[in-house]
């Protein structure tokens, strides 16, 4: 009895039909959106330099025009926002620039906070100048990350911040947009904040930053051209103030400038856990702020030079340096022999690179000005034992609106500088994955499906 059921079970298993894999039709996210360039040309600030662009807007152009005429011998302060992209990688970074000129020497500023609605925005950078004719203001600009997005959001959406400088000096001043601007600085204000919403309001329409995926390479190409990361930190004013010796400052800050007992109260902590030797004078001069600065550091916190409660609390609660964890990044599986991906997103460029390319080792481009590249990238792991080569252990081909084009898989090496075929056992690193198509393909791609082919095995993923 046993065995014809044994028997009968078996000849069901094979009359059953056999089947392929399913496709699976979940969509990867667009990371970038494709060819900016010929949606922003046709905007007055917008203009190129080599393989990069910038976007600014009109009210932009005509304050700084008007701070050709009307900043000479005048303290001046204000903001404008950008947009900047290069036209081969696809990558859009937007920007907050900071510009000031005084009336005496020099502030050098290497930090901004800026105070809207109760929330106080910081941002850390190097300042360069800015020639406008016969007036140069220094200028301090800063890369934002998603984060850094919503605090241009909250500015856009005021009419009134208040902007405080800290280099070698701090410079505080009221932004205000009014309907009757009177002073230069009131006019400015008025341009500052219609110049944030223009721009905001385009880039909304063409990058979709909600939709925006690359922040981790805007992050690795700012780092490697700028050296200034798209970092910044934001503290409710309220829990800010709500502490000693901060409690009676105007941001929740003790920045260069600053004396008595608050001071006094500051260089203590610091001298205790180590951050600052030599006497406590009860003033925060150049000494005190390398000492916060240093501390900041170590607890790896924004380096601003001004001191905050988030600094102060890390010293009285001895709490340990900090260590910036990496962003983990969810997908979908495929798995070829030895070789397992996990896919992240996909987009249109006309370059593909490396995180920390320096080199033609660490990119691939399109052949012609005709052709995009269609980019897929995430994590490769090796499970086997020996070496993989990406062109042994696989076939890739990618069809769009049911074309197939071949791919190329490509692995990181060298801590992120080159791409190569060759993965090396239990190694585990970023891949990316490159097609050429027609630029009409990239500008009209309905359905785009990625095919994986190994010795045994075929597997159908779909993008869109």
């Amino acid at each position: 009895m046993r065995t014809f059921f044994s028997l009968l079970l078996l000849l069901t298993v094979m009359l059953l039909p056999i089947t392929a894999p399913a496709e699976d039709t979940a969509p990867l996210p667009q990371a970038a959106p494709y060819d900016l360039a010929s949606t922003f040309e046709a905007y007055p600030g917008y203009r190129t330099s080599g393989e990069t662009w910038e976007l600014v807007s009109h009210e932009t152009l005509a304050m700084l025009e008007y701070l050709q005429r009307a900043a000479s011998g005048n303290t001046v302060c204000g903001f404008y926002f950008s947009l900047r992209g290069n036209l081969k990688t696809g990558l859009v970074i937007p920007y907050l620039h900071v510009f000031y000129q005084g009336s005496s020497a020099k502030l050098h500023p290497s930090s901004v906070s800026i105070l809207v609605s109760g929330v106080r925005y910081d941002f850390s950078g190097t300042s360069s100048d800015l020639p406008l004719g016969n007036v140069t203001l220094e200028l301090l600009s800063f890369p934002l990350d998603q984060a850094g997005i919503g605090a241009w959001r909250a500015v856009a959406a005021e009419n009134a911040v208040k902007l405080l400088l800290s280099g070698d000096k701090t410079y505080a001043v009221d932004l205000l947009d009014t309907d009757a601007p009177r002073s230069i600085q009131q006019h400015l204000g008025t341009a500052c904040f219609a110049g944030s919403a223009t721009l905001l309001s385009v880039a909304d329409a063409a990058v979709a930053f909600n939709d925006y995926q690359l922040w981790d390479l805007n992050a690795a190409y700012c780092a490697t051209t700028t050296g200034v990361l798209p970092k910044m930190t934001s503290t409710e004013l309220s829990w800010a103030l709500d502490c000693e010796p901060f409690s009676n400052t105007s941001m929740g800050l003790l920045c260069v400038g600053d004396s008595g007992k608050r001071v006094r109260l500051l260089q203590d902590q610091l001298t205790q856990h180590g951050f600052l030797v030599g006497s406590r004078d009860d003033f925060y001069g150049e000494q005190t702020q390398s000492a916060v600065l240093l501390a900041q550091k170590y607890y790896g916190l924004l380096c601003t030079g001004c001191a905050d409660r988030a600094l102060y609390d890390c010293m009285t609660n001895n709490e340990s340096p900090r260590q910036d964890s990496l962003p983990s990044r969810s997908g979908k599986s495929a798995n070829v022999g030895a070789l397992s991906l996990v896919l992240s997103r996909y987009w249109f460029a006309s370059s593909a690179s490396a995180a920390q390319a320096s080199g033609i080792l660490g990119s691939i481009s399109a052949d012609n000005a005709d052709e995009a590249l269609l980019i897929l990238d995430g994590t490769a792991e090796n499970t086997g034992t020996s070496a993989l080569l990406a062109s042994s252990a696989c076939t890739a081909g990618i069809f769009i609106n049911g074309m197939e084009f071949p791919a190329k898989l490509l692995f990181e090496r060298d801590n992120g500088a080159l791409l190569e075929e060759t993965l090396p056992p239990t190694m585990q690193t970023r891949f990316v994955l490159v097609a050429q198509v027609p630029r009409a393909f990239a500008q009209n791609a309905s359905k785009i499906v990625l095919r994986l082919s190994g010795t045994e095995t075929t597997q159908d993923i779909s993008l869109t």
